[in-house]
């Protein structure tokens, strides 16, 4: 038979072992949930930062756009104002598709033909503010060696300042991208 002493040792030695398995149990408990709450805040993050770049692409096109609806509407359609209407719409759902492809290849990765026109599709809204800037702003500068016009020196501003929205907007959807692509995730957990 067990002495007072010990049995009160083994039920302090029990208690100890207790009191270590809870202790444990809830470091492991808070750790879990700082990495939920760090992923949570994380997406939250990148969704702010998809929805930043989509709507900043979308009020860069949507005045574009809408200068063409309306002289198409008075003019009729030509190819500058076709050109400007498409590029417009087309820019800005190619962000869109560029960014949601990325985001729902996030969870499972596949290497297939809509990654490649997911890649592919962010040179579009590239190219159009090329056209934007180059044509639209600074060709458009030619006009005023016929004669001083604020009209036209406005709109060739205003074609390279939204130009240059729609650059800002893309590169930031590209690095958004960039961060959900897997492959890059791996590398950068990898170096960083």
């Amino acid at each position: 038979m067990l002495s007072e002493d010990d049995e009160c040792r083994n039920q302090t030695d029990l208690a100890i072992k207790e009191f270590s398995r809870l202790s444990e149990e809830f470091k492991s408990t808070v750790a879990m949930r700082e990495t939920v709450e760090a992923h949570q805040s994380t997406a939250g993050s990148e969704a702010d930062a998809i929805a930043r770049s989509l709507v900043r692409a979308l009020i860069a096109m949507l005045p574009i756009a809408l200068l063409a609806v309306y002289r198409m509407t008075q003019y009729g359609p030509t190819t500058r104002l076709v050109v400007l209407l498409a590029g417009s719409v087309f820019s800005v759902l190619c962000l869109a598709f560029h960014i949601f492809y990325a985001a729902a290849n996030y969870v499972v990765h596949k290497r297939n033909i809509w990654s490649f026109l997911a890649v592919i599709s962010a040179g579009i809204p590239f190219l159009f503010t090329l056209y934007l800037i180059l044509y639209e702003g600074l060709w458009r500068l030619r006009l005023l060696r016929d004669g001083f016009s604020v009209r036209i020196l406005l709109g060739a501003f205003m074609f390279i300042l939204l130009g240059w929205h729609l650059i800002k907007a893309t590169d930031k959807a590209t690095e958004i991208a960039q961060q959900l692509d897997p492959p890059q995730r791996k590398r950068a957990e990898a170096t960083g």
